[in-house]
């Protein structure tokens, strides 16, 4: 479940971000279940991944935990949800570690890791039309070189 506080423009950012999901439907993107709104806050309802993201596991496990066969299913798993998105016009712009949520490290399940945070995903037909391509989008420590110039 994804919260954030009340205010105008994260409202706004969060509705894109609903709209988005609420269209995508891809066993490689974690699924969306609802938002729900309480008071001074917003959450996102999405499907539960139990080892948080591949992040995550960098940070708390061992080089030998993961074993490479897994390892390898994760950018396979990635680079599907990617695919996915790029093939029904839709560009991510914040693909990182964190962003992959992991639902499985057993090597006998079919999908492993799924793509998450749409916020700063766009339509490329939108942007196309409002020639708003990547401006600072993105978390910069993942950004291509010549974004940052």
């Amino acid at each position: 479940m994804k919260q954030i506080d009340k205010d105008e423009d994260k409202m706004k950012e969060f509705e894109k971000e609903v709209m988005m999901l609420d269209k995508i439907r891809s066993e490689y993107i974690i699924h969306f279940y609802g938002a729900v709104f309480i008071p001074n806050k917003i959450c996102m309802i999405t499907e539960y991944a139990k080892y948080g993201s591949i992040q995550d596991l960098i940070n708390k496990r061992t080089n030998t935990e993961i074993p490479n066969k897994i390892r390898i299913k994760f950018m396979i798993d990635g680079a599907k949800g990617i695919s996915y998105l790029h093939s029904n016009g839709i560009l991510h712009r914040d693909i990182k570690p964190d962003n992959f949520l992991v639902v499985s490290i057993d090597d006998n399940i079919g999908v492993n890791c799924k793509l998450t945070d749409f916020g700063a995903s766009r339509n490329i037909n939108m942007m196309m039309t409002n020639m708003t391509f990547t401006k600072g989008i993105g978390s910069p420590k993942y950004m291509a070189p010549k974004i940052l110039n």
